[in-house]
Protein backbone atom coordinates (compact mmCIF):
# COMPACT_ATOMS: atom_id res chain seq x y z
CA UNK A 1 0.00 0.00 0.00
CA UNK A 2 2.71 2.50 0.63
CA UNK A 3 4.28 1.69 -2.79
CA UNK A 4 1.07 2.38 -4.52
CA UNK A 5 0.90 6.12 -2.50
CA UNK A 6 4.20 6.35 -3.84
CA UNK A 7 3.41 5.62 -7.71
CA UNK A 8 0.68 7.06 -7.60
CA UNK A 9 1.84 10.92 -5.57
CA UNK A 10 -1.41 10.24 -3.53
CA UNK A 11 -1.84 13.12 -0.75
CA UNK A 12 -1.39 12.87 2.26
CA UNK A 13 -4.59 13.55 3.40
CA UNK A 14 -6.07 11.34 1.04
CA UNK A 15 -3.83 7.92 1.81
CA UNK A 16 -6.41 6.45 4.71
CA UNK A 17 -9.47 7.44 2.22
CA UNK A 18 -7.73 5.36 -0.20
CA UNK A 19 -6.31 2.52 1.59
CA UNK A 20 -9.86 1.82 3.35
CA UNK A 21 -11.53 1.70 0.06
CA UNK A 22 -9.25 -1.65 -0.84
CA UNK A 23 -10.76 -3.34 2.31
CA UNK A 24 -12.78 -6.35 1.99
CA UNK A 25 -14.49 -8.87 3.80
CA UNK A 26 -14.13 -8.29 7.80
CA UNK A 27 -11.68 -5.95 7.26
CA UNK A 28 -13.96 -3.37 5.89
CA UNK A 29 -16.48 -4.59 8.13
CA UNK A 30 -14.18 -3.68 11.27
CA UNK A 31 -13.64 -0.17 9.34
CA UNK A 32 -17.37 0.85 9.04
CA UNK A 33 -18.11 -0.09 12.75
CA UNK A 34 -14.93 1.82 13.47
CA UNK A 35 -16.61 4.87 11.32
CA UNK A 36 -20.01 4.64 12.87
CA UNK A 37 -18.46 4.84 16.58
CA UNK A 38 -16.18 8.17 15.78
CA UNK A 39 -18.32 9.54 12.98
CA UNK A 40 -16.51 9.54 9.36
CA UNK A 41 -15.22 13.04 9.62
CA UNK A 42 -13.01 11.86 12.52
CA UNK A 43 -12.10 8.57 11.20
CA UNK A 44 -11.11 10.03 8.05
CA UNK A 45 -9.11 12.82 9.82
CA UNK A 46 -6.43 10.43 11.36
CA UNK A 47 -2.57 9.93 9.29
CA UNK A 48 -1.53 6.62 7.56
CA UNK A 49 0.76 6.04 10.41
CA UNK A 50 -2.40 5.75 12.80
CA UNK A 51 -4.23 3.48 10.44
CA UNK A 52 -1.68 1.26 10.14
CA UNK A 53 -0.96 0.84 14.09
CA UNK A 54 -4.54 0.19 14.52
CA UNK A 55 -4.74 -2.51 11.90
CA UNK A 56 -1.78 -3.99 13.11
CA UNK A 57 -3.42 -4.16 16.85
CA UNK A 58 -6.74 -5.69 15.21
CA UNK A 59 -4.70 -8.20 12.85
CA UNK A 60 -1.58 -8.53 13.99
CA UNK A 61 -1.35 -9.89 17.36
CA UNK A 62 1.34 -11.37 19.34
CA UNK A 63 -0.33 -14.93 19.14
CA UNK A 64 -0.16 -14.99 15.25
CA UNK A 65 2.63 -13.49 14.97
CA UNK A 66 4.17 -16.19 17.47
CA UNK A 67 2.39 -18.78 15.03
CA UNK A 68 5.35 -17.24 12.30
CA UNK A 69 7.90 -17.25 14.11
CA UNK A 70 7.47 -20.93 14.62
CA UNK A 71 6.48 -21.79 10.83
CA UNK A 72 10.07 -19.78 10.09
CA UNK A 73 12.01 -21.97 12.78
CA UNK A 74 10.79 -25.11 11.82
CA UNK A 75 10.53 -24.11 7.80
CA UNK A 76 12.98 -26.38 5.33
CA UNK A 77 13.20 -26.99 1.58
CA UNK A 78 10.55 -30.13 0.68
CA UNK A 79 12.80 -31.96 -1.55
CA UNK A 80 14.57 -29.69 -4.31
CA UNK A 81 12.22 -26.93 -4.28
CA UNK A 82 14.58 -24.08 -2.56
CA UNK A 83 12.65 -21.52 -4.60
CA UNK A 84 9.12 -21.93 -3.06
CA UNK A 85 11.62 -22.28 0.50
CA UNK A 86 13.30 -18.85 -0.38
CA UNK A 87 10.17 -16.97 -1.30
CA UNK A 88 8.27 -18.13 2.15
CA UNK A 89 11.63 -17.26 3.90
CA UNK A 90 11.68 -14.09 2.86
CA UNK A 91 7.66 -13.45 4.01
CA UNK A 92 8.28 -14.93 7.05
CA UNK A 93 11.68 -12.93 7.97
CA UNK A 94 9.57 -9.29 7.22
CA UNK A 95 6.53 -10.41 9.77
CA UNK A 96 9.29 -11.56 12.19
CA UNK A 97 12.12 -8.93 12.22
CA UNK A 98 12.71 -9.27 16.02
CA UNK A 99 13.98 -13.02 15.30
CA UNK A 100 17.11 -11.84 13.50
CA UNK A 101 19.27 -8.78 15.35
CA UNK A 102 21.18 -8.92 12.12
CA UNK A 103 21.42 -9.83 8.61
CA UNK A 104 24.33 -12.54 9.52
CA UNK A 105 21.56 -14.24 12.21
CA UNK A 106 18.96 -14.52 9.40
CA UNK A 107 21.45 -16.05 6.46
CA UNK A 108 22.47 -18.58 9.11
CA UNK A 109 18.56 -19.58 9.57
CA UNK A 110 18.35 -19.70 5.94
CA UNK A 111 21.28 -21.73 5.34
CA UNK A 112 20.47 -24.28 8.12
CA UNK A 113 16.83 -24.59 6.38
CA UNK A 114 18.62 -25.68 3.07
CA UNK A 115 18.63 -30.07 2.16
CA UNK A 116 21.67 -31.95 2.88
CA UNK A 117 22.70 -32.28 -0.75
CA UNK A 118 24.24 -28.33 -0.58
CA UNK A 119 23.85 -27.41 2.77
CA UNK A 120 27.75 -28.08 3.25
CA UNK A 121 28.56 -26.12 0.23
CA UNK A 122 26.78 -23.17 0.64
CA UNK A 123 28.16 -23.12 4.52
CA UNK A 124 31.78 -23.33 3.01
CA UNK A 125 31.30 -20.06 1.41
CA UNK A 126 29.77 -18.15 3.97
CA UNK A 127 27.74 -15.73 2.10
CA UNK A 128 27.44 -12.24 3.78
CA UNK A 129 24.23 -11.45 2.98
CA UNK A 130 20.72 -12.92 2.32
CA UNK A 131 21.46 -12.00 -1.55
CA UNK A 132 24.67 -14.14 -1.91
CA UNK A 133 23.04 -16.81 0.27
CA UNK A 134 20.21 -17.12 -1.80
CA UNK A 135 21.73 -17.06 -5.27
CA UNK A 136 24.66 -19.61 -4.63
CA UNK A 137 21.98 -21.57 -2.78
CA UNK A 138 20.14 -21.91 -6.61
CA UNK A 139 23.49 -22.81 -8.16
CA UNK A 140 24.23 -25.20 -5.93
CA UNK A 141 20.48 -26.89 -6.48
CA UNK A 142 20.64 -26.48 -9.94
CA UNK A 143 23.98 -28.52 -10.27
CA UNK A 144 22.14 -31.26 -8.15
CA UNK A 145 18.98 -31.60 -9.94
CA UNK A 146 21.17 -31.67 -13.34
CA UNK A 147 23.42 -34.65 -11.89
CA UNK A 148 20.46 -36.54 -10.52
CA UNK A 149 18.72 -36.57 -13.68
CA UNK A 150 21.56 -37.46 -15.99
CA UNK A 151 22.25 -40.50 -13.18
CA UNK A 152 18.58 -41.67 -13.50
CA UNK A 153 18.76 -41.63 -17.09
CA UNK A 154 22.26 -43.52 -17.67
CA UNK A 155 20.69 -46.21 -14.89
CA UNK A 156 17.51 -46.17 -16.94
CA UNK A 157 19.64 -46.89 -19.74
CA UNK A 158 21.37 -50.01 -18.64
CA UNK A 159 18.05 -51.59 -16.96
CA UNK A 160 16.98 -51.35 -20.45
CA UNK A 161 20.06 -52.97 -21.88
CA UNK A 162 20.17 -55.55 -19.67
CA UNK A 163 16.45 -56.47 -19.80
CA UNK A 164 16.68 -56.80 -23.56
CA UNK A 165 19.53 -59.02 -23.19
CA UNK A 166 18.12 -61.41 -20.23
CA UNK A 167 14.93 -61.86 -22.62
CA UNK A 168 17.51 -62.79 -25.73
CA UNK A 169 19.15 -65.04 -22.99
CA UNK A 170 16.07 -66.71 -22.00
CA UNK A 171 14.54 -67.05 -25.41
CA UNK A 172 18.02 -69.26 -26.39
CA UNK A 173 18.39 -71.11 -23.13
CA UNK A 174 14.26 -71.62 -24.10
CA UNK A 175 15.31 -73.09 -27.20
CA UNK A 176 18.36 -75.50 -25.85
CA UNK A 177 16.63 -76.79 -22.95
CA UNK A 178 13.73 -78.00 -25.32
CA UNK A 179 16.19 -79.40 -27.53
CA UNK A 180 17.65 -81.33 -25.08
CA UNK A 181 14.42 -82.62 -23.53
CA UNK A 182 13.64 -84.08 -27.07
CA UNK A 183 17.04 -85.74 -27.58
CA UNK A 184 18.18 -86.71 -23.49
CA UNK A 185 16.02 -89.86 -23.14
CA UNK A 186 14.51 -90.76 -19.58
CA UNK A 187 17.93 -92.79 -17.84
CA UNK A 188 20.51 -91.23 -20.05
CA UNK A 189 22.78 -88.37 -18.22
CA UNK A 190 22.88 -85.14 -19.27
CA UNK A 191 26.49 -83.84 -21.08
CA UNK A 192 28.21 -81.58 -19.21
CA UNK A 193 28.38 -78.06 -21.04
CA UNK A 194 30.36 -75.78 -18.52
CA UNK A 195 33.76 -74.96 -18.33
CA UNK A 196 34.70 -76.52 -15.04
CA UNK A 197 37.23 -79.32 -15.56
CA UNK A 198 36.95 -82.45 -14.74
CA UNK A 199 37.63 -84.17 -11.57
CA UNK A 200 39.43 -88.04 -11.65
CA UNK A 201 38.44 -88.50 -8.21
CA UNK A 202 35.36 -88.13 -8.05
CA UNK A 203 34.15 -87.64 -11.75
CA UNK A 204 32.56 -84.52 -11.41
CA UNK A 205 33.39 -80.80 -12.62
CA UNK A 206 34.85 -78.34 -10.39
CA UNK A 207 37.16 -76.90 -8.81
CA UNK A 208 39.31 -76.83 -5.39
CA UNK A 209 39.23 -80.65 -3.36
CA UNK A 210 36.48 -82.86 -3.51
CA UNK A 211 33.13 -82.44 -1.62
CA UNK A 212 32.57 -84.32 1.60
CA UNK A 213 31.03 -87.29 1.24
CA UNK A 214 29.34 -89.46 4.13
CA UNK A 215 29.95 -92.99 4.35
CA UNK A 216 26.81 -93.86 6.30
CA UNK A 217 24.45 -92.46 4.19
CA UNK A 218 26.25 -91.67 1.03
CA UNK A 219 25.48 -88.29 0.36
CA UNK A 220 27.67 -85.25 -0.41
CA UNK A 221 27.79 -82.07 1.78
CA UNK A 222 28.71 -83.94 5.44
CA UNK A 223 30.49 -86.97 7.03
CA UNK A 224 29.58 -89.30 9.28
CA UNK A 225 30.18 -87.65 12.17
CA UNK A 226 27.62 -84.91 11.14
CA UNK A 227 25.42 -87.06 10.09
CA UNK A 228 21.70 -87.24 10.98
CA UNK A 229 20.51 -90.43 9.40
CA UNK A 230 20.55 -93.52 11.64
CA UNK A 231 21.44 -95.53 9.08
CA UNK A 232 22.85 -96.26 5.42
CA UNK A 233 19.04 -96.25 4.34
CA UNK A 234 18.30 -93.13 6.12
CA UNK A 235 15.80 -94.43 8.51
CA UNK A 236 15.61 -94.81 12.60
CA UNK A 237 15.58 -98.63 12.82
CA UNK A 238 18.49 -99.93 14.31
CA UNK A 239 20.20 -102.90 11.97
CA UNK A 240 18.35 -106.40 13.26
CA UNK A 241 16.21 -103.98 15.83
CA UNK A 242 18.21 -105.37 18.44
CA UNK A 243 17.64 -102.13 20.83
CA UNK A 244 21.56 -100.57 20.54
CA UNK A 245 22.35 -97.35 19.95
CA UNK A 246 25.49 -98.14 17.75
CA UNK A 247 24.23 -96.82 14.51
CA UNK A 248 21.72 -94.04 15.80
CA UNK A 249 22.47 -90.56 15.17
CA UNK A 250 24.52 -87.87 16.50
CA UNK A 251 22.86 -85.39 19.03
CA UNK A 252 23.49 -81.05 17.85
CA UNK A 253 22.95 -80.06 21.10
CA UNK A 254 25.17 -82.15 23.11
CA UNK A 255 27.41 -84.39 20.93
CA UNK A 256 26.87 -87.20 22.19
CA UNK A 257 25.90 -89.81 19.96
CA UNK A 258 22.91 -92.11 20.24
CA UNK A 259 20.08 -89.50 20.23
CA UNK A 260 18.91 -86.62 18.23
CA UNK A 261 18.39 -83.30 19.30
CA UNK A 262 14.47 -83.37 19.50
CA UNK A 263 15.56 -86.07 22.35
CA UNK A 264 18.42 -84.24 24.24
CA UNK A 265 17.87 -84.66 27.92
CA UNK A 266 19.44 -81.74 28.35
CA UNK A 267 16.84 -79.44 26.57
CA UNK A 268 14.40 -81.69 28.52
CA UNK A 269 15.59 -80.67 31.35
CA UNK A 270 15.55 -77.32 30.24
CA UNK A 271 12.26 -76.91 30.03
CA UNK A 272 11.58 -78.46 33.05
CA UNK A 273 13.48 -75.81 34.70
CA UNK A 274 11.34 -73.02 32.25
CA UNK A 275 7.89 -74.23 33.31
CA UNK A 276 7.78 -71.58 36.10
CA UNK A 277 9.81 -68.76 34.54
CA UNK A 278 9.22 -66.45 31.17
CA UNK A 279 11.11 -69.08 28.98
CA UNK A 280 13.92 -66.71 28.13
CA UNK A 281 16.67 -68.88 29.88
CA UNK A 282 20.73 -68.46 28.38
CA UNK A 283 21.50 -71.58 26.23
CA UNK A 284 24.75 -71.56 27.93
CA UNK A 285 25.40 -74.32 31.02
CA UNK A 286 26.98 -72.81 33.97
CA UNK A 287 28.62 -75.96 35.21
CA UNK A 288 29.67 -76.57 38.96
CA UNK A 289 32.36 -78.98 39.38
CA UNK A 290 32.30 -81.69 42.23
CA UNK A 291 36.23 -80.71 43.05
CA UNK A 292 36.35 -82.32 46.02
CA UNK A 293 37.27 -85.64 44.40
CA UNK A 294 40.23 -84.73 42.26
CA UNK A 295 43.24 -83.42 43.94
CA UNK A 296 44.22 -82.34 41.11
CA UNK A 297 41.32 -80.40 39.65
CA UNK A 298 41.80 -76.33 39.06
CA UNK A 299 39.80 -75.56 42.72
CA UNK A 300 41.18 -74.71 45.86
CA UNK A 301 39.05 -75.35 48.82
CA UNK A 302 39.52 -73.16 52.28
CA UNK A 303 37.46 -71.71 55.29
CA UNK A 304 36.69 -68.05 55.28
CA UNK A 305 34.63 -65.47 56.71
CA UNK A 306 31.30 -64.46 54.61
CA UNK A 307 28.99 -61.90 56.03
CA UNK A 308 31.10 -62.55 59.76
CA UNK A 309 30.14 -66.39 59.53
CA UNK A 310 32.79 -69.12 58.39
CA UNK A 311 31.61 -70.56 55.32
CA UNK A 312 33.71 -73.81 53.78
CA UNK A 313 34.66 -72.34 50.15
CA UNK A 314 35.77 -73.88 46.93
CA UNK A 315 37.07 -71.77 44.04
CA UNK A 316 36.51 -73.47 41.15
CA UNK A 317 37.16 -72.07 37.31
CA UNK A 318 34.94 -73.89 35.80
CA UNK A 319 32.28 -72.32 37.21
CA UNK A 320 31.17 -69.16 35.46
CA UNK A 321 28.86 -67.87 38.52
CA UNK A 322 29.48 -68.05 42.01
CA UNK A 323 26.97 -70.23 44.08
CA UNK A 324 25.65 -70.43 48.00
CA UNK A 325 23.83 -73.16 49.24
CA UNK A 326 20.32 -73.27 50.40
CA UNK A 327 21.36 -73.85 53.80
CA UNK A 328 23.66 -71.42 54.53
CA UNK A 329 21.87 -68.66 52.40
CA UNK A 330 19.54 -68.88 55.29
CA UNK A 331 22.00 -67.29 57.85
CA UNK A 332 22.97 -64.44 55.49
CA UNK A 333 20.51 -61.54 56.62
CA UNK A 334 20.10 -60.46 52.51
CA UNK A 335 16.51 -60.84 50.86
CA UNK A 336 16.95 -62.56 47.52
CA UNK A 337 16.20 -60.43 44.50
CA UNK A 338 14.49 -62.44 41.77
CA UNK A 339 15.51 -62.09 38.45
CA UNK A 340 13.26 -61.75 34.95
CA UNK A 341 15.14 -65.01 32.96
CA UNK A 342 16.24 -68.83 34.54
CA UNK A 343 19.94 -69.54 34.48
CA UNK A 344 20.35 -73.46 33.87
CA UNK A 345 22.86 -74.80 36.22
CA UNK A 346 24.39 -78.36 36.00
CA UNK A 347 25.34 -79.84 38.92
CA UNK A 348 28.11 -82.68 39.61
CA UNK A 349 25.86 -85.58 38.90
CA UNK A 350 24.80 -84.14 35.77
CA UNK A 351 21.77 -82.63 36.69
CA UNK A 352 20.46 -79.62 35.56
CA UNK A 353 18.15 -77.71 37.15
CA UNK A 354 16.84 -73.76 36.80
CA UNK A 355 17.86 -70.99 38.97
CA UNK A 356 16.26 -67.57 39.15
CA UNK A 357 17.14 -66.23 42.64
CA UNK A 358 20.50 -64.17 43.09
CA UNK A 359 21.32 -63.00 46.65
CA UNK A 360 23.33 -59.46 45.94
CA UNK A 361 25.99 -57.33 48.02
CA UNK A 362 27.59 -60.25 50.11
CA UNK A 363 30.46 -60.01 51.90
CA UNK A 364 33.47 -62.10 51.75
CA UNK A 365 36.54 -61.09 54.41
CA UNK A 366 40.29 -61.96 53.79
CA UNK A 367 43.03 -61.13 55.29
CA UNK A 368 40.52 -58.17 56.62
CA UNK A 369 40.30 -56.57 53.65
CA UNK A 370 36.29 -57.10 52.29
CA UNK A 371 35.62 -57.97 49.08
CA UNK A 372 31.97 -58.15 47.59
CA UNK A 373 30.21 -61.11 45.54
CA UNK A 374 26.87 -61.73 44.23
CA UNK A 375 25.96 -65.73 44.92
CA UNK A 376 23.17 -67.72 44.02
CA UNK A 377 21.25 -70.03 45.91
CA UNK A 378 21.53 -73.93 45.03
CA UNK A 379 21.69 -77.35 46.78
CA UNK A 380 25.36 -77.81 47.28
CA UNK A 381 26.28 -81.13 49.00
CA UNK A 382 30.16 -80.57 50.17
CA UNK A 383 30.25 -76.91 50.37
CA UNK A 384 29.01 -73.83 51.72
CA UNK A 385 30.22 -71.30 48.68
CA UNK A 386 31.46 -72.22 45.32
CA UNK A 387 33.56 -68.75 43.86
CA UNK A 388 33.30 -68.86 40.24
CA UNK A 389 34.32 -67.24 37.48
CA UNK A 390 32.30 -64.23 37.47
CA UNK A 391 34.03 -63.12 41.26
CA UNK A 392 37.41 -64.47 40.12
CA UNK A 393 37.64 -62.39 37.07
CA UNK A 394 36.52 -59.20 38.96
CA UNK A 395 39.13 -58.92 40.64
CA UNK A 396 41.85 -60.49 38.48
CA UNK A 397 42.71 -63.48 40.95
CA UNK A 398 45.47 -66.16 39.95
CA UNK A 399 45.00 -69.35 41.17
CA UNK A 400 48.25 -71.56 41.43
CA UNK A 401 46.60 -75.12 40.78
CA UNK A 402 50.06 -76.81 41.71
CA UNK A 403 50.30 -75.23 44.88
CA UNK A 404 46.48 -74.83 46.03
CA UNK A 405 47.16 -70.87 46.15
CA UNK A 406 45.16 -67.24 45.55
CA UNK A 407 46.81 -64.62 44.68
CA UNK A 408 44.55 -61.53 44.50
CA UNK A 409 45.83 -58.03 43.49
CA UNK A 410 44.47 -55.22 46.49
CA UNK A 411 46.16 -51.64 45.50
CA UNK A 412 50.08 -52.10 45.83
CA UNK A 413 50.32 -55.27 47.77
CA UNK A 414 48.95 -59.50 46.62
CA UNK A 415 46.97 -61.51 49.42
CA UNK A 416 47.57 -64.88 49.08
CA UNK A 417 45.45 -67.72 50.58
CA UNK A 418 46.46 -70.94 51.20
CA UNK A 419 44.13 -74.10 50.38
CA UNK A 420 43.12 -76.42 52.49
CA UNK A 421 45.46 -78.77 50.95
CA UNK A 422 48.12 -76.83 50.22
CA UNK A 423 51.73 -77.94 51.24
CA UNK A 424 51.86 -74.58 52.96
CA UNK A 425 49.46 -75.64 54.91
CA UNK A 426 45.80 -73.63 55.77
CA UNK A 427 47.32 -70.48 57.76
CA UNK A 428 45.41 -67.91 56.50
CA UNK A 429 42.08 -70.04 56.68
CA UNK A 430 41.76 -69.11 60.23
CA UNK A 431 43.15 -65.81 61.58
CA UNK A 432 44.13 -64.74 65.51
CA UNK A 433 41.94 -62.23 66.89
CA UNK A 434 42.24 -60.60 70.15
CA UNK A 435 40.17 -60.86 72.72
CA UNK A 436 38.55 -57.44 72.19
CA UNK A 437 37.20 -58.52 68.61
CA UNK A 438 36.52 -61.90 70.55
CA UNK A 439 34.25 -60.17 72.97
CA UNK A 440 32.14 -58.69 70.05
CA UNK A 441 31.43 -61.45 67.78
CA UNK A 442 30.28 -62.95 71.14
CA UNK A 443 27.91 -59.56 71.50
CA UNK A 444 26.77 -59.92 68.07
CA UNK A 445 25.33 -63.67 67.85
CA UNK A 446 28.18 -65.33 66.96
CA UNK A 447 29.59 -68.81 68.05
CA UNK A 448 33.08 -68.38 68.90
CA UNK A 449 35.53 -71.83 69.26
CA UNK A 450 38.60 -71.38 71.04
CA UNK A 451 41.32 -74.07 70.50
CA UNK A 452 43.69 -72.94 72.68
CA UNK A 453 44.38 -69.68 74.08
CA UNK A 454 48.52 -68.22 74.26
CA UNK A 455 50.24 -65.11 76.34
CA UNK A 456 51.37 -62.09 74.21
CA UNK A 457 53.49 -59.05 75.32
CA UNK A 458 50.80 -55.87 74.51
CA UNK A 459 51.95 -52.47 74.43
CA UNK A 460 49.64 -50.01 76.04
CA UNK A 461 48.73 -46.09 75.43
CA UNK A 462 51.08 -44.88 78.23
CA UNK A 463 54.51 -47.22 76.67
CA UNK A 464 53.94 -49.71 79.43
CA UNK A 465 54.63 -53.18 78.00
CA UNK A 466 51.99 -56.46 79.73
CA UNK A 467 50.93 -59.77 79.50
CA UNK A 468 47.64 -60.41 78.00
CA UNK A 469 46.06 -63.66 76.83
CA UNK A 470 45.20 -64.37 73.09
CA UNK A 471 42.51 -67.04 71.75
CA UNK A 472 43.33 -68.75 68.72
CA UNK A 473 39.98 -68.99 67.05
Amino acid sequence: MESVFHISNCDVENQVKFATCTFLGNALTWWKSHMMTVTQDVAYDMDWKALNKMMTVKYCTRGEIKKLEIELWNLKVKGTDVASYTLRFQELALICGRMFHKESDEVEKYVGGLPDMIRGNVMSYQPKTMEKGIEFANDQIDQKVLTIAERQAEQKRKLEFNAGNNQGHQQQNKRQNTGRAYTAGPGEKREYTRSLPLCTKCNYHHKGPCAPRCNKCKKIGHLARDCRSSGPNGNNNNRGNSGTTQNAGTCYECGVQGHFKRDCPKLKNKNRGNQGGNGNAPAKVYVVGNAGTNPDSNVITGTFLLNDRYASMLFDTGADRSFVSTTFSSLIDITPITLDHYYDVELADRKIIGINTIIRGCTLNFLDHPFNINLMPVELGSFDVIVGMDWLAKYHAIIDCAEKIVHIPWGNETLIFHGDESSRGNGTCLNIISCTKTHKYLLKGHHVFLAHVTTKEIEDKSGEKRLEDVPIV
